[in-house]
């Protein structure tokens, strides 16, 4: 009997972990034309067609194998921040000039990837651009 409890505490903790564990920021709604108030802040917004902007600081990590991430709070405020993966930085030619000139700010738009990242870092986004923010705008 014992071991049945258990089992089925452990089997309810997995299922609770699986659909919250790995849930990140829910994008933001936009206008139909992507403008909205609030659009330079760091976080994930919605912009037409699915399609979705990040904006925060471009930062790379060893952390499962590594990867390039976009963190989506200030520098400063950098601990309990959540990162949004960006899955295709090898194949998209801006992401490695970026880092290599040391961008800091940057916008990142494409389409965020439903579901569980394997990485276990944050909520996935497939590029399409990545912009340098100036320093006037930056989050």
């Amino acid at each position: 009997m014992r071991t049945r409890l258990a089992f089925f505490i452990t089997l309810m903790m997995l299922l609770v972990l699986t659909l919250f564990g790995c849930s990140g920021p829910k994008a933001t709604s936009g206008t139909p034309d992507g403008a909205q108030a609030g659009a330079d802040e760091p976080g994930i917004h919605s912009v037409r067609g699915g399609r979705s902007r990040v904006v925060g600081t471009l930062m790379t990590s060893d952390l499962e194998g590594g990867f390039v991430g976009v963190r989506l709070r200030r520098p400063e405020d950098s601990q309990n921040a959540t990162t949004v993966v960006i899955t295709n930085s090898g194949a998209l030619p801006d992401v490695k000039r970026a880092l290599d000139e040391g961008w800091t700010y940057v916008v990142v738009t494409g389409t965020m990837m439903d579901g569980v990242s394997v990485r276990m870092a944050g909520p996935e986004i497939v590029a399409d651009t990545i912009e340098k923010m100036s320093p006037s705008t930056k989050p």
